[in-house]
């Protein structure tokens, strides 16, 4: 009897719990992403000005 409330609490918690968490994976993941291609054009464009006017 108990470890059924105790499974059917776990579960619900659980399925409480992980859409939050994967929104926040995603954002995390997304924001990881975008400032991953932020740098990686920063890059490419100094690369490039140092290109044309030989920095």
């Amino acid at each position: 009897m108990w470890q059924t409330l105790i499974g059917f609490v776990v579960g619900n918690a659980t399925s409480a719990l992980i859409p939050p968490l994967t929104q926040a994976a995603m954002g995390i993941a997304l924001y990881l992403t975008w400032v991953g291609g932020f740098l990686v054009t920063a890059v490419v464009l100094t690369r490039l000005l140092k290109g044309i006017k030989l920095i």
